[in-house]
């Protein structure tokens, strides 16, 4: 009798225990695999991190994953693909294990959806921008970066991108005007040989381009401008993920900077680039590298011109020299009071030969300071009157990539990154396996939402926010 009490008793107490142990190993099984999906699901991001479009980090140092992969998608399918693969091979049993194997978790992906994503053409190019400052603050220290502040005061303070100069020149033009049709009414034979005119005949842009570029000329290339992100409709993300801000202020001399090393131009070309003259285009938008670089000379030359003519209206050397030459031609005209105006007249078109000068030193890779000193002043007055523009140096003074970073001081910013983003993905097109690039489908952070299944009836979700942060 006892013996089958004790029989009783242990087979109850096994139940007991086997329902406990059977417990114990589901509880298991389920920490184990919340754990196991964890660490999945951060290998699997992880690798497609790590799938970083090259020719991103190699012509620009910028960490961008392409969602595309190289294809036409527009949606995250290839990113999703790609992640739910990685979860697979980091859940299962492994390689080489029997088919029928079926290990303790019996794991496998259920979906994968990319529900945020911070893209590179999120916030009219903020995104790039912010990254390439937090790249150049990485790379340099901020007193080795030229903000052009000092430039920037005396630009605005001087009116150096006003009309000043147009309007001197055409005021001069009127005056001249009005004495050439007095002179005729009182001789009949009249004429002013005003010792400007050669040089106002040539105030044509068109025509200074032709005399300061080098010689190999002007660049032919061209664009199709609306296969750009800047002119079609692109894809948009969410955003900073992480609370990023968009650049400051300064931030943003920064990044002009990062510009200014990053594109080619015209006198420093990158290499296999889709136009030649990439940071013109960057500041004027056109489609072909002569519009771009038209549009670079006709603003330097309007700095230049107006920078000049305010040094040398200041020069009483120079001046004298102009105004003995105004007098003795107003003398043989008979109109002594026109000196006065002769002078001025001579004074604009010695500066504007100037500037064409300085136009093809900047081209050849030369400096210019953006106010002049006496030792700094290249041309005689004959030399200027028949401009004669022989080029020449400085041993300071400001680059042509200078100026035109200084002129990135005054354009619309979202339309500069906008631009920018059209460089990116034309270069980008041009390496071996990106055709298809569009900057609109780089993607820098992401979130996604994963879930994990197993044989045993387990359903894990996990949320994942990952991307290229310091």
């Amino acid at each position: 009798m006892k013996k089958g009490e004790i029989t009783v008793f242990l087979s109850l107490m096994m139940t007991v225990m086997v329902g406990v142990l059977f417990q114990v190993i589901e509880a298991a099984r389920t920490n184990g695999v919340r754990f196991m999906t964890e660490c999945a699901a951060d290998m699997a991001l992880q690798s497609v991190l790590a799938e970083y479009n090259r020719e991103m980090l190699n012509q620009y140092d910028l960490f961008f994953v392409d969602s595309a992969y190289g294809s036409s998608y527009e949606t995250n399918t290839p990113l999703e693909g790609h992640l739910t693969d990685y979860l697979n091979e980091n859940l299962g049993p492994g390689e080489g294990a029997p088919g029928v194997f079926k290990d303790f978790y019996d794991a496998s992906c259920e979906s994968v959806v990319v529900s945020e994503t911070c893209k590179a053409s999120d916030m009219l190019g903020d995104v790039v921008e912010r990254y390439a400052v937090d790249y150049m603050l990485d790379l340099y220290e901020l007193d080795e970066i030229p903000f052009f502040s000092n430039e920037r005061s005396v630009i605005e303070q001087k009116g150096l991108l006003g009309n000043k100069f147009e309007e001197e020149k055409a005021k001069n033009k009127e005056r001249i005007a009005r004495y050439r049709k007095k002179g005729k009414k009182k001789y009949k034979h009249f004429s002013i040989d005003n010792p400007a005119d050669a040089v106002f005949d040539q105030m044509d842009p068109g025509i200074v381009l032709g005399k300061v570029t080098g010689s190999d000329g002007i660049s032919a290339k061209k664009i199709a401008g609306t296969e750009y992100v800047s002119s079609r409709e692109y894809d948009e993300g969410d955003g900073f993920l992480h609370g990023e801000n968009a650049a400051t202020d300064v931030e943003d001399m920064i990044f002009q900077r990062y510009l200014a090393e990053r594109c080619g131009n015209y006198v420093t070309r990158k290499s296999n680039s889709g136009l030649d003259y990439e940071l013109e285009y960057v500041l004027f938008g056109k489609d072909s590298d002569r519009d771009n670089l038209d549009s670079a000379v006709t603003r330097l030359l309007l700095i230049r011109s107006t920078a000049n003519l305010l040094y040398l209206s200041c020069d009483s050397r120079r001046c004298a020299e102009a105004e003995a030459l105004a007098y003795t031609v107003a003398a043989v005209c008979l109109l002594p009071e026109l000196g006065k105006i002769l002078k001025w007249s001579i004074i604009l078109a010695w500066s504007y030969s100037e500037a064409v000068n300085d136009i093809r030193i900047l081209l050849s890779g030369g400096k210019v300071a953006l106010i002049k000193t006496d030792e700094q002043w290249k041309l005689g007055l004959m030399e200027g009157l028949r401009m004669k523009t022989p080029g020449g140096n400085n041993a300071s003074g400001l680059s042509y990539r200078d100026y035109l970073q200084m002129l990135m001081l005054f354009v619309n910013k979202e339309e500069r990154n906008m631009r920018f983003l059209d460089i990116m993905e034309m270069d980008v097109r041009r390496a071996s396996g990106n055709d298809l690039f569009r900057i609109d489908r780089c993607i820098h952070d992401l979130e996604a939402v994963i879930t994990v299944k197993t044989g045993w009836g387990h359903h894990i979700r996990i949320e994942r926010l990952v991307g290229y942060q310091k």
